[in-house]
């Protein structure tokens, strides 16, 4: 795959994320129901945390911290969903779905700008570039 190809790729799953994030929040809707929510939330949630990943992985300017970090939030967002299903450690339904809300928006955001949070070597030099001219 090309750098450009990739590039074109990440910025598509940036998009993807931030469109998805949009649509759970407008899941706080009393029209759906409980159910209807969580479920929603958690397939929302992942979408956006795998398509950061991916993301993070095929952009040249994210080093490998970015994605390091984003598969960490996953593993702390699904121990937390299994440890609330099992009842282990249960949080409400209208609990759960902000806490999805917000674990979705932080990625979102955290995709958005990975770029500057995580800047690989090459991202780190074109920076250098453009500050010295």
């Amino acid at each position: 795959m090309t750098a450009s190809l990739k590039a074109r790729w990440a910025n598509i799953l940036t998009t993807v994320a931030s469109v998805v994030a949009i649509f759970q929040t407008l899941l706080t809707s009393p029209p759906f129901t409980i159910e209807t929510i969580a479920l929603l939330s958690g397939i929302c949630t992942y979408v956006t945390l795998g398509s950061t990943t991916w993301k993070q992985y095929l952009s040249p300017d994210v080093s490998s911290t970015g994605t390091k970090v984003t598969i960490g939030i996953a593993i702390a967002a699904t121990v937390a969903g299994l440890l609330n299903l099992v009842d282990v450690f249960n949080v409400g339904g209208d609990t759960a779905k902000w806490v999805k809300w917000a674990i979705t928006v932080a990625v979102a955001i955290l995709n958005i700008l990975s770029k500057q949070i995580f800047p690989s070597e090459l991202q780190k030099d074109r920076m250098k570039d453009l500050k010295s001219q």
